[in-house]
């Protein structure tokens, strides 16, 4: 009965640890205020803001380090910058713990205990010198782990395009 619970004491703690988040107004980070300018400044230039397109242009060139941004950039559409980044932060948070835990439990059922392990990192060094692309790019890459090693799905086409949309949305959030 006690493996029962389990799950929602580890879903329990993964809201615990949003806690952090959301009691702030700003969540401070070295470069996080960068990229909620960049964000904004890179949705002046896509709705053809002629101001900003007087002194910028968008690189054509596919290179990685978008991800954060084009979701920033999106969220401001709705919401203040800084709800937007304390958004972007909380998916991190949750999802961090929560795609290392379907790997573990992936390669072995019984590990379960072994996704704990992941919460002292949640807050890591890099998170707090806003490195939000390489941040977001962990649980994504836990993700595509899992999705790969998982033998609920054969390796087949879909699997492959799967594999293949994951692979690239790591490149795009961080180069390694």
């Amino acid at each position: 009965k006690l493996i029962k619970w389990e799950k929602y004491f580890f879903l329990f703690l993964v809201a615990v640890h949003l806690i952090p988040v959301l009691s702030v107004d700003f969540f401070v980070t070295l470069d996080g205020p960068a990229h909620v300018y960049h964000s904004s400044l890179i949705f002046r230039l896509l709705s053809g803001n002629t101001h900003a397109s007087e002194f910028m242009i968008l690189n054509p060139e596919p290179v990685p380090y978008w991800t954060v941004q084009l979701i920033l950039s999106v969220m401001e559409q709705f919401f203040s910058g800084n709800i937007s980044e304390k958004i972007f932060i909380g998916i991190y948070v949750m999802t961090l713990p929560i795609s290392f835990r379907k790997f573990i439990l992936t390669v072995s059922a019984q590990s379960a205990w072994v996704s704990y392990l992941i919460f002292p990192f949640i807050y890591s060094f890099l998170l707090y010198i806003g490195f939000y692309n390489f941040c977001i790019a962990l649980p994504v890459f836990f993700f595509t782990l899992h999705v790969f090693l998982s033998g609920k799905m054969a390796m087949n086409r879909n699997k492959i395009l799967i594999l293949l949309f994951l692979i690239l949305l790591i490149y795009f959030s961080h180069l390694f």
